[in-house]
């Protein structure tokens, strides 16, 4: 990890850019090895999507979204897998698109998973009345 995003270059601090921001220096960063984000809390649980039901997709665009949100203020947010499954357009247990469920987050937020559970089921029709209409923060 560390030879692949630093170079000796980084070895010595070095103006940057002196010609538009004088004085702006870069300054060497130690990079670890490795990195265990498990070790830092910004990974979510391991979940299983059950047999019945191919949402695979909406577990990936869940997990992108709670990656975001970890970056952005260091607490990993718990999503509702069923409710991306359910209100995302075109999809459902049969599949769907990753990119589309991550648009309906970055519009609409998203529930709590422990609000609206994923439940594996073939239905497509939401179980909770307004659950889609509703905005939700991530």
């Amino acid at each position: 990890l560390k030879a692949k995003y630093t170079s000796s270059y980084l070895d010595e601090a070095k103006p940057v850019g002196s010609e538009l921001t004088p004085g702006v220096r870069v300054e060497a960063v130690t990079v670890p090895d490795s990195l265990d984000w498990g070790d830092k809390g910004g990974i979510s649980l391991i979940q299983d999507q059950g047999t019945n039901c191919v949402a695979g997709w909406a577990f990936a665009s869940v997990a992108a979204a709670e990656t975001m949100t970890y970056l952005g203020n260091r607490t990993i947010g718990f999503f509702s897998e069923e409710y991306v499954l359910e209100c995302t357009s075109g999809g459902s247990c049969k599949g769907g698109d990753l990119l589309a469920g991550m648009k309906l987050m970055l519009k609409n937020g998203a529930p709590p998973r422990l609000l609206y559970p994923y439940t594996a089921d073939s239905s497509t029709t939401p179980k909770t009345s307004g659950i889609c209409d509703k905005t939700w923060n991530l």
